[in-house]
C-alpha cells in the first residue's frame, strides 16, 4: 500500500467514532510512524477530521507489563485537537468528577468529568498515589484514539498476545479506536504464524505499508535544496525505500557541503 492509499485509510479511521482496531505493518524505516502522525496532524485542519476528543500515543519499547502500558495510555492522553500537545499530569484528560473523593466513591462505576490537574494538586506525581490514580483513571478511559507503536520491541515479559488482548479490550469494552504499528519482522521467525492468526482475529483491518521510492525520497530528503534534490533523484534511481537511510545521507551531505546546500 502506498502513502496515498494509507493516507486515505487513516483519514477514514480518524473521521469516525466507531470502535475498531487497525494495524499498520511495514519494513523497518519506511516511515510508518511518520505517516501516521503526519496524516493525524493533517486531519486537524479538516472539518470533523478527528471524531474522538482524546488521543494517546504509547511506544511499547521496553515495556514489561500491561499495568505499565495502561498507565502510559493514561499519562500520555492529550486533547486530540491539539497539534503538538504534550502529555502532563495537568492536561491528561477531562473527566466528569470534581474531586478525588468523588473518584474514590465511584471506583466501581464509570467515572465522569474531572480534571486530573486537580488530583495532581492534591498528590504529587512522584507520590505512591500516582499509580493508584492512573489505575482509577484507566477504569474511566473510554472512547479515545490510542496508538500502540513498536509492538515488536516490547519487553520480554510482555507477550504479543497480551498486547493484542489489550487492544481488543480497548475496542470492545471501552469503545476506543486503536492503531497498532509494527515492523514486518514481527511476523517472521518462531511463533510468527500464531501471532498472525491472533492479529487477524483482533484487527479489523491490517494495512501493509509499502511506499514507493519516490514517496520515501520526498519524505527523507528534507528541505528543498540542491543537495536534497540530488538525494531524491539518486534515492529513486537506487530504489531506496528506507526513509531513515535517506535522512542520514541527506543530513551528512548538508552538514559537510553547506556551501552547496543553499536554495537556488
Amino acid at each position: 500500500m502506498t502513502l496515498k492509499v494509507l493516507r486515505h485509510e487513516i483519514f477514514r479511521f480518524l473521521g469516525t467514532s466507531t470502535p475498531e482496531v487497525i494495524c499498520i505493518i511495514g519494513k523497518w524505516g519506511v516511515g510508518k510512524t511518520y505517516a501516521w502522525d503526519a496524516v493525524r496532524k493533517e486531519a486537524l485542519g479538516k472539518k470533523d477530521g478527528i471524531a474522538l476528543k482524546r488521543y494517546s500515543y504509547v511506544s511499547l519499547f521496553g515495556r514489561d507489563s500491561l499495568d505499565d502500558v495502561r498507565a502510559s495510555i493514561v499519562e500520555n492522553t492529550v486533547d486530540s485537537q491539539e497539534y503538538n500537545a504534550k502529555p502532563s499530569w495537568a492536561n491528561i484528560s477531562k473527566y466528569n468528577s470534581d474531586t478525588l473523593r468523588d473518584i474514590a466513591q465511584n471506583t466501581g462505576a464509570r467515572l465522569q468529568k474531572s480534571i486530573i490537574g486537580r488530583i495532581a494538586g492534591i498528590f504529587p506525581v512522584s507520590a505512591p498515589y500516582s499509580a493508584s490514580i492512573a489505575r482509577l483513571l484507566y477504569l474511566n478511559l473510554t472512547a479515545q484514539i490510542i496508538c500502540l507503536d513498536d509492538l515488536e520491541r516490547a519487553g520480554s515479559k510482555l507477550s504479543l498476545r497480551e498486547i493484542l488482548g489489550l487492544a481488543s479490550s480497548l475496542k470492545n469494552d471501552k469503545g476506543c479506536k486503536v492503531v497498532i504499528i509494527l515492523n514486518q519482522d514481527a511476523l517472521d521467525g518462531n511463533g510468527a504464524e500464531e501471532f498472525r492468526l491472533q492479529l487477524e482475529k483482533v484487527a479489523d483491518s491490517i494495512i501493509g505499508f509499502d511506499p514507493t521510492s519516490e514517496e520515501c525520497a520526498a519524505i527523507g530528503s528534507g528541505l528543498e535544496t540542491t543537495i536534497a534534490k540530488w538525494v531524491r533523484e539518486n534515492s529513486v534511481n537506487l530504489n531506496i525505500r528506507n526513509i531513515r537511510t535517506i535522512q542520514k545521507g541527506a543530513k551528512y551531505l548538508h552538514k559537510n557541503f553547506k556551501n552547496t546546500s543553499k536554495n537556488r
